[in-house]
């Protein structure tokens, strides 16, 4: 899907939204909003972040990702140091530069996480009306369950205590890979 954008200002943003929040284990997009500039630090080629996790305590993932470091730029080119890591664009590629009620940057919206799945599974000749926020969560534990990954190592990264839940995603992806499913 990240393939799929074309290359412009919102999809600098849309695919570096999009790579964090699945190279974290897909995360929530209560999560996404969240992140600040000062939650990513520089470790070599790599970015080490600081996700606030909605229902286990923090913790600092790896991102590697390319998508990151030219939003990053993006943002520095634009002045931006500090606030909200994710942010809305304007028409023209812009960053939004509304301040909330304490005077500070506001952060992306929840809603806005959303329209960017959408936005990527449109061009990548899927059907928007299928993905949400929630297709991050999902598709990191469906992959991982396609790709062999144990279960216990995806959970790691996607912060799920229940195994229970987690396998709900895990049995969709991994059933593909199943040789009793080739039994008819």
């Amino acid at each position: 899907m990240l393939d799929a954008l074309p290359d412009d200002a919102r999809s600098v943003h849309d695919r570096a939204l999009l790579a964090v929040a699945f190279a974290n284990g897909g995360c929530r997009r209560s999560e996404l909003v969240v992140l600040r500039l000062a939650d990513v630090t520089a470790a070599g080629p790599d970015f080490t972040l600081r996700i606030r996790r909605s229902t286990s305590r923090a913790r600092a993932p790896t991102c590697w990702s390319s998508a990151l470091r030219r939003w990053l730029r993006l943002l520095a080119k634009q002045g931006i140091s500090d606030g909200p890591l994710f942010r809305e664009l304007s028409r023209r590629g812009r960053v939004v530069r509304r301040r909330g009620a304490e005077g500070r940057a506001k952060p992306l919206d929840g809603r806005v996480v959303a329209e960017v799945v959408k936005r990527a599974a449109r061009a990548a000749g899927l059907d928007p009306a299928a993905y949400a926020a929630h297709s991050l969560r999902s598709g990191f534990l469906t992959t991982g369950g396609r790709d062999g990954i144990p279960l216990d190592l995806l959970m790691q990264l996607s912060g799920h205590k229940s195994h229970r839940i987690a396998a709900r995603y895990f049995q969709t992806g991994a059933v593909h890979q199943n040789p009793a499913a080739d039994l008819l």
